[in-house]
């Protein structure tokens, strides 16, 4: 786990999957629709638009940093009323529940936390203009992945294969956001923001 200072007010760590021993080497850059595309087209991840988010801005980071949201391979799963599983899903435990998507409304949830309020909340999603829920789905699952990790194991390998089934899966209509969790180029970081993380 690498931990940098930010600003004076909070830690980031970037945790790379709970089951690694490792500690991964995150290296920040800018990123931007045209470097997340490419990388994603280097990874062999067949996409839908649709599908990808950005967090919006520093503020969404540093809330995702202080409640453990930053860590990859994981996701975060919403039953069909939106509502968010009330687990907490890393590694293995990702891998068992999509396997499992049709058991999605039997886990206990909680009623605070709704996919609508995480996605106008926290996210951007700069490759289109549609809506993000065009439909009804019976599931909906938020997977994280990492540009400024990839060196490290195979943990964005891992969330790209969870996309994949998940895009495959016949059991129930899930829908899936691929969610980047590097530093984007549209945020306004200060100088002391950027010398934090080392992009200055």
């Amino acid at each position: 786990m690498k931990k940098l200072l930010f600003t004076l007010v909070f830690i980031i760590p970037f945790t790379a999957g709970a089951q690694n021993k490792k500690k991964p080497a995150a290296h920040f850059e800018w990123e931007n629709n045209t470097t997340l595309t490419k990388f994603l087209e280097e990874n062999d991840v067949e996409i839908n638009i649709k599908d990808l988010a950005t967090l919006d801005y520093i503020g969404s980071w540093a809330y995702f940093n202080n409640n453990n949201f930053i860590q990859v391979p994981s996701a975060i799963f919403f039953n069909r009323e939106g509502y968010r599983i009330a687990k907490d899903f890393v590694g293995e435990k990702c891998s068992q529940t999509i396997k499992d998507m049709d058991k999605i409304d039997t886990y206990k949830v909680n009623k605070d936390e709704n996919i609508n309020d995480w996605v106008s909340k926290y996210m951007a999603f700069p490759f289109t203009t549609e809506p993000v829920f065009g439909e009804p789905f019976d599931a909906y699952v938020i997977i994280f992945y990492c540009k400024c990790l990839n060196s490290y194991d195979d943990v964005n390998a891992t969330s790209f294969r969870w996309y994949k089934s998940l895009k495959n899966n016949n059991k129930v209509k899930v829908k899936v956001i691929l969610l980047n969790l590097d530093i984007q180029d549209t945020w306004e970081l200060n100088d002391e923001q950027k010398k934090a993380i080392g992009l200055q």
